[in-house]
């Protein structure tokens, strides 16, 4: 159960995410698959922030219920704050770098 936020984190964060980047990877700025893919990343950071999220009241929950010892939640916590914040920050930005390169980019 602690593996559970890094094992959805990779399967729904991080293999989309590199799907994304390879398919958009030396594509010219102003093609509309850019800002496609831009547009998909920072919608995958904010879903992955929001599912992120919600699993602390779930630990927490499960904790007082007595189906998780004390250590195996503090563990997933400590897995969830990983998902948390980095994750959402990098794709984010990776994200908002194409949107950018899309607006400021001619056709030609």
């Amino acid at each position: 159960m602690e593996s559970l936020p890094s094992m959805l984190g990779v399967v729904l964060g991080v293999a989309p995410a590199f799907i994304i980047l390879s398919a958009v990877k030396g594509m010219q700025p102003w093609r509309i698959w850019t800002l496609i893919a831009g547009l998909a990343l920072v919608a995958n950071a904010t879903l992955m922030l929001g599912m992120m999220t919600d699993f602390a009241p779930l630990f927490k929950a499960l904790q007082s219920q007595g189906t998780l010892t004390e250590e195996v939640a503090s563990n997933a916590q400590k897995h969830l704050a990983l998902w948390v914040v980095m994750f959402p920050a990098i794709v984010g930005a990776i994200g908002a770098n194409y949107l950018t390169a899309w607006f400021q980019s001619k056709k030609p």
